[in-house]
């Protein structure tokens, strides 16, 4: 075999690798209704829709925040809290309602707790006592199907 024919084989065999869009829709439904949105620098909050509307179903944080690069070594931060302060800017208090009640599991090194509000629900994932992520459920009627 000569060099073209071998190329021509072996793109041939990388296009036969690839898999469109209506592969996949056909094999597992519609796609989500996601973005994702950069909120401060080094945290994106992944947005799911509602599949009927244009309301925002949950919000995904990371569970903590990088570490500031304006923030010199030795100093104590609070990744944590820095990542609560963003919820709680982009999900206030009050658009959660009242609270209904918290729980916190653990099987081991995995758990979760969880805050209920009357809006919304917040779920932290947990490996060990590190929160690996934030989840916030909003319970419209169009989210909840």
């Amino acid at each position: 075999m000569n060099g073209i024919a071998i190329a021509g084989l072996i793109f041939t065999s990388l296009l036969s690798a690839q898999i469109d869009g209506s592969a996949l829709r056909a094999k597992f439904g519609a796609p989500l209704n996601r973005e994702t949105f950069t909120v401060r620098p080094g945290i994106e909050m992944i947005v799911d829709y509602s599949p009927t509307s244009t309301h925002a179903c949950q919000l995904q944080f990371p569970g903590e925040a990088p570490f500031p690069r304006d923030v010199g070594p030795g100093v104590g931060v609070n990744l944590k809290k820095l990542m609560d302060e963003v919820v709680e800017e982009i999900v206030p208090v009050a658009m959660r309602g009242k609270e209904l009640g918290r729980i916190c599991q653990a099987m081991g090194l995995p758990g979760m707790c969880s805050k209920d509000y009357e809006l919304v629900t917040i779920i932290e994932p947990m490996t060990g006592d590190r929160r690996t992520a934030v989840v916030v459920r909003f319970k419209t009627a169009d989210c909840l199907k």
